[in-house]
């Protein structure tokens, strides 16, 4: 904590902010330990009572804070600057579980709901529709790096998927599956065509299992949970419950 925070004191041109994410029984004593005016945090010390670290960021959000309040105070400004030609990046970091697929991604189809990424996107679009007489050139890539490999999730391969060696240009490695799907793909369609072939043959007798795999923050959760309220959104287990007590 001590080092993180004098290379905060010392660094130019960089904001840090944090958003406290907390189980609703630790509301109020969480709540106590932040401070939105003076952007602070209070670390309590539990082996020396008494004994509270403070650490100071630019921003701090509590759990209440919602996605436009978070992209307008922090992000848009960024983004500002980037459509004004300068670099700029940002950067989510913290333990499993903490909220960064939820700040940076949120559900891009509910303007509440919304994360940085697809924020980004409209600030960007909306910016360059309004804007006259200048022509505008947008690359996109989303991109997986693990152990010094790169794999792009936009890839619209069908069945195979290139991963590139940072270490080693030129040295790509294609891998091949039964079914591959890019991020436009639906919950809906995803379970149409791999997971209710599979149901459908458990129904009949067979035994069946359904496995995710991946990193932290690809997406497994939404995947086989999503929203079960929302039939669009729906993943695979609310998908299969419904199947199987239709069926």
């Amino acid at each position: 904590f001590q080092h993180i925070f004098e290379h905060i004191k010392q660094t130019k041109g960089i904001q840090y902010l944090v958003r406290a994410s907390y189980l609703e029984i630790y509301q109020e004593e969480i709540r106590d330990l932040l401070s939105k005016d003076t952007g602070s945090i209070d670390v309590k010390n539990l082996s020396k009572p008494g004994t509270n670290k403070q650490f100071t960021f630019d921003k701090v959000f509590d759990q209440s804070s919602r996605q436009q309040d978070l992209y307008d105070a922090v992000f848009r400004p960024l983004v500002e600057s980037v459509l004004e030609g300068y670099n700029g990046t940002i950067f989510a970091y913290g333990q499993t579980g903490t909220g960064k697929t939820y700040t940076m991604q949120g559900n891009p189809n509910d303007t509440e709901e919304r994360g940085v990424i697809p924020n980004s996107f409209q600030h960007i679009f909306e910016h360059i529709k309004q804007t006259k007489g200048i022509q505008y050139l947008v690359r996109a890539s989303y991109l997986e790096i693990y152990q010094e490999e790169i794999r792009d999730l936009l890839s619209k391969d069908t069945g195979s998927i290139d991963v590139k060696n940072l270490s080693k240009p030129g040295t790509n490695k294609q891998f091949t599956f039964d079914k591959v799907f890019d991020q436009s793909s639906r919950q809906q369609d995803l379970y149409d065509a791999v997971f209710r072939p599979l149901v459908e043959s458990v129904l009949e007798g067979y035994n069946g299992t359904i496995f995710a795999y991946g990193q932290t923050g690809t997406g497994k959760t939404y995947t086989m949970q999503g929203n079960p309220n929302d039939t669009e959104e729906r993943g695979v287990i609310p998908n299969s419950f419904q199947h199987i007590f239709e069926h």
